[in-house]
């Protein structure tokens, strides 16, 4: 073993035969991680904790799950003094400042947010350390990488200054609205955006090129999405869900986005859909039948295509919409029937997509009922035009806009 390995390890109050053991049956770099961000002797139980910290065992047991940990054993040392410091600082903000439920809501939606940036991290780190193994380093080699990969401070101090930054935009963006409701519920643009074909190539795809699939499309999003003023709220798996205050921005981060993927040459072609209206903000995400709507319209859309809700086609154009039996004398339309009315759930698998692309026939549910345009910043104008409405499930029948960007839509003969 590197004596600076054995040093590291005793400057952390790491007892000798622990590391001999550690050595001997292969943890130790294991060790080196825990001694690297856990310091300190694990001397108290939770019972030890709780009576410093000033508080009772429940208390402590409910702080401890809202990070996420299961209970331990009230007779296992173990805790060291900074977890003891770390929960009598808890306890004297939820005391001083909020209710504690309240804070133990807070505790759990920081814990999800920072169990997947060390899910990140630990990626990169194996990574790392999976390169030096093939290189032929052993436990000790590694053990020391990790010492230096690994520099706390630099990461700590960048989590609290990106902490810092968001909560002033976010605090900024509520309070800057003067004529906002107290409640949680806002009205916002909310948008879908999922891969095409994405199922059947997951299967075909290795884990590492799923990942960099996965890497490369969550990027894009995270990139457009930010670019364009919106917020990235989530990934899930091959659909990213993202928001707006501006129903004109969330149609142009969906319509970028789309276009960004057919232009990808990594990426699979995607959909997306774009609905406005109030949604339910709570702890960073957003609920309602409004996002429930965009969901389901980008489950509807074809390929390369962006779907909205009547809503959102309204507040982007502005203009009064004409109403339907106002169509010109002699229109050939057909009437609207459950069968076409349906139609659109056609769009609802990939395979239903490809096929109707295949077969080159018209689907009644995308005959024009009406047309519009608007602009987006720096005047690009987009046409507009509703479609046959749709049952989309659990939902029902509703109208549906398709939005493309003027120089894309098609132009008739």
């Amino acid at each position: 073993m590197s004596s600076n390995v054995r040093k590291f390890l005793r400057k952390r109050n790491t007892p000798p035969e622990e590391i001999d053991r550690a050595e001997e049956e292969g943890w130790l770099p294991v060790l080196v991680i825990d001694r690297l961000l856990a310091p300190g002797k694990r001397e108290f139980t939770i019972e030890d904790v709780a009576e410093r910290a000033g508080t009772d065992i429940e208390t402590l047991r409910k702080l401890w799950r809202a990070l996420g940990f299961p209970d331990l054993p009230t007779d296992v040392p173990a805790f060291t003094k900074d977890d003891v410091e770390a929960a009598k600082k808890a306890l004297s903000r939820s005391d001083a400042r909020m209710g504690f439920d309240e804070f133990i809501d807070l505790t759990r939606v920081a814990s999800v947010g920072l169990n997947r940036l060390a899910a990140a991290e630990t990626d990169s780190f194996m990574e790392a350390l999976t390169a030096l193994r093939e290189g032929g380093a052993d436990d000790a080699d590694v053990a020391g990488a990790l010492a230096e990969l690994i520099d706390w401070d630099s990461l700590a101090d960048l989590i609290a200054y990106t902490h810092r930054v968001l909560l002033r935009a976010a605090l900024w963006r509520r309070l800057a609205r003067d004529d906002a409701p107290r409640s949680e519920t806002r009205e916002l643009a909310v948008g879908f955006v999922d891969l095409i074909g994405y199922t059947a190539l997951s299967q075909e795809l290795t884990r590492d090129e799923l990942n960099d699939l996965l890497d490369r499309f969550e990027g894009l999003s995270y990139d457009i999405v930010a670019e364009h003023g919106g917020r990235f709220v989530k990934s899930i798996g091959d659909e990213v869900m993202f928001v707006s205050t501006d129903p004109v921005v969330a149609t142009d981060i969906a319509l970028s986005l789309v276009a960004a993927t057919v232009a990808d040459d990594l990426i699979p072609s995607a959909r997306a859909g774009v609905a406005f209206g109030p949604v339910l903000a709570r702890d960073g995400d957003y609920y309602g039948p409004i996002v429930n709507l965009a969901s389901r319209l980008v489950g509807a859309a074809k390929r390369g295509s962006v779907f909205a809700s009547e809503d959102l086609q309204a507040a982007v154009t502005a203009t009064p919409e004409p109403e339907e039996h106002d169509e010109p004398e002699g229109s050939v339309e057909p009437p609207e029937t459950e069968e076409t009315a349906d139609a659109g759930d056609a769009h609802e698998s990939d395979e239903d997509d490809s096929r109707s692309e295949a077969a080159g026939v018209p689907d009644p549910a995308e005959s024009v009922v009406n047309e519009a345009t608007s602009e987006v910043p720096g005047g690009e104008r987009l046409a507009w035009k509703k479609l046959r409405r749709r049952r989309l499930s659990d939902i029902g029948l509703v109208p549906v806009w398709e939005v493309t960007r003027a120089s894309d839509a098609p132009v008739d003969d």
